[in-house]
């Protein structure tokens, strides 16, 4: 791991798109492994949470790499980069303005306290929810990268 000499590499432009990968896999998996694992935790629904994040990019990360590999191999890091964004908002937009609309119709609208209370229960659930959505579109999006030109 000499960083000059890969600064050199990427410089010359050099570096696989792989290798690229394999250096980003480190970074993520260095800062998101679930250390607090062989710790003592209260919070097992965050420790949870934690745990099927990790899952979900193990399983999602290599298809997405997959299908730029067979789109053409090109800029896979800064396409996922520059994406992430815009899907990130969109899946938050499809997962919580369901529950915020209808916990605005019947909740404050129609005055059912009950009800909110109910669906208060769910909302860290959505969460989980909310990281599928992301990984089905950000894989719907490199699927369609595959046939644009």
């Amino acid at each position: 791991f000499n960083g000059l000499k890969l600064a050199r590499r990427l410089k010359a432009n050099d570096v696989t798109e792989f290798e690229k990968f394999g250096y980003y896999t480190i970074i993520f998996l260095l800062y998101s492994f679930p250390w607090y694992l062989f710790f003592d935790s209260d919070n097992k629904l965050s420790d949870s949470y934690n745990i099927y994040v990790f899952v979900l990019w193990i399983l999602g990360m290599p298809y997405l790499f997959w299908m730029n590999y067979k789109a053409d191999n090109k800029n896979f890091i800064e396409r996922y980069i520059c994406l992430y964004v815009p899907v990130y908002i969109i899946s938050v937009i499809i997962t919580y303005l369901p529950y915020f609309l209808y916990l605005t119709i019947f909740g404050f609208l129609l005055g059912s306290k009950k009800l909110v209370m109910d669906l208060s229960d769910i909302f860290p659930y959505l969460f989980y929810l909310q990281e599928v959505v992301f990984y089905f579109y950000m894989i719907y999006i490199f699927t369609k990268m595959k046939f644009m030109k």
